[in-house]
């Protein structure tokens, strides 16, 4: 019996199908991952797992969890979602309130995951585990870094001890060093909880560090699907060959001046800073 299993899931908008025939199954503690280019279709594959496909999306296919269909009842999934799957947005920004304090935000989600099902859990215990001191949670959305912001949204997704956690693009706004640290963190904490993990990004590097599976999706459709190492390695498809190929990093030969020669030149630079009065 799979974690998660996703079955001939359609979406569309109109007569438009943003989403076409995509069906994944997912094991307890499996990653997977969803890679593609942008607008591929794969955000509206986690938002229509977890019931949060914007206005206007007709959805069509079979969701199940444990075998059990998810509800179509907007209060009944919003308590599934609270206690099964947590969400990691891509642009944690637009996702936090920016008129409460990161601890207030978590806070809230720990008590409104809290059913008494799970062992219970304390604020400055998942601000730890997140990589976040006590103090951060004082602070608000503006205040904290990038990375940091990304640490708060994992807590919130993580409150309710979830068994699937969902994360979309969650290192797309963050530098290289940053997006490594954050990575390692999902890996860690999918290792320590034992949850499964659904991984949607662009980037071919992050998913082949992560995950076990993955799939690859183009104009709504899944067009292969296998072992990270297999179809990386040797993809039978061609947008798979051309997606691989655009993602390995060559380097360019460096042409240098001849010696003497000016390489740089600066005159009469000025930089002033000023106080309003």
């Amino acid at each position: 019996m799979s974690l998660l299993s996703v079955e001939n899931l359609a979406v569309h908008f109109g007569t438009h199908a943003a989403v076409a025939d995509i069906s994944l199954s997912l094991e307890r503690g499996e990653r997977f991952g969803i890679i593609g280019e942008s607008g591929s279709g794969k955000t509206l594959t986690a938002l229509a797992i977890t019931g949060l496909l914007p206005e206007g999306a007709i959805m069509a296919g079979s969701i199940c969890i444990d075998d059990q269909p998810v509800p179509t009842n907007e209060r009944a999934m919003a308590r599934l979602r609270g206690k099964r799957i947590g969400m990691v947005f891509q642009e944690p920004m637009t996702a936090l309130n920016p008129l409460m304090p990161i601890g207030d935000q978590i806070g809230e989600a720990i008590r409104l995951g809290d059913t008494g099902g799970v062992e219970h859990i304390e604020l400055p215990m998942l601000l730890k585990e997140v990589g976040l001191e006590n103090r951060h949670g004082q602070r608000y959305a503006h205040q904290l870094s990038g990375g940091q912001r990304q640490r708060a949204m994992i807590a919130m997704a993580l409150a309710s001890q979830p068994d699937i956690l969902i994360a979309d693009e969650p290192t797309s706004a963050l530098d290289l060093i940053t997006q490594r640290l954050v990575l390692d963190l999902i890996s860690e904490l999918c290792t320590r909880r034992q949850m499964a993990l659904l991984f949607i990004s662009h980037d071919l590097k992050s998913v082949g560090a992560l995950c076990s599976r993955v799939a690859v999706v183009h104009n709504g459709r899944f067009v292969e699907v296998g072992g990270t190492g297999k179809v990386f390695g040797a993809p039978q498809q061609d947008y798979t060959r051309r997606l691989v190929a655009a993602a390995e990093f060559k380097m360019k030969p460096v042409t240098r001046p001849p010696i003497g020669e000016t390489l740089l030149e600066v005159r009469g630079l000025t930089r002033d800073y000023r106080q309003g009065g």
